[in-house]
């Protein structure tokens, strides 16, 4: 189970014709050199980016990394599942504190779990 604290979050430049395909649900997988010691339960927040232009677009979107691998890849590189990011505002069932997710099957706040 991914807790409440033991993602981090990681912006990430996509091009556009990826980040469509991701925001779009037909693109689930991402592949990246792993210098960020990427792990199971990251968020990833891809930014679109213009290469031609070396701007941002201003869209974000944000993924949750639910497996990885680096079977097959160059050095150094890793391929991580991935979908969208839900994020909300629960109750504990426990204590009753408010807290933040980025995953609908906590029912708990991370100082009950």
């Amino acid at each position: 189970m991914i807790t409440v604290d033991s993602f981090r979050t990681h912006k990430l430049k996509c091009w556009p014709m990826f980040f469509d395909a991701i925001k779009s649900g037909d693109k689930t997988f991402e592949i990246r050199k792993n210098d960020r010691a990427f792990k199971v339960g990251d968020v990833l927040r891809l930014e679109a980016w213009d290469p031609e232009f070396a701007i941002y677009i201003g869209a974000e979107f944000d993924v949750l990394v639910t497996y990885m691998t680096d079977w097959g890849q160059k050095e150094g590189f890793v391929i991580m599942a991935i979908r969208p990011v839900r994020m909300f505002s629960v109750r504990c069932a426990n204590c009753s504190d408010g807290f933040y997710t980025y995953d609908d099957k906590h029912t708990q706040c991370s100082g009950c779990l």
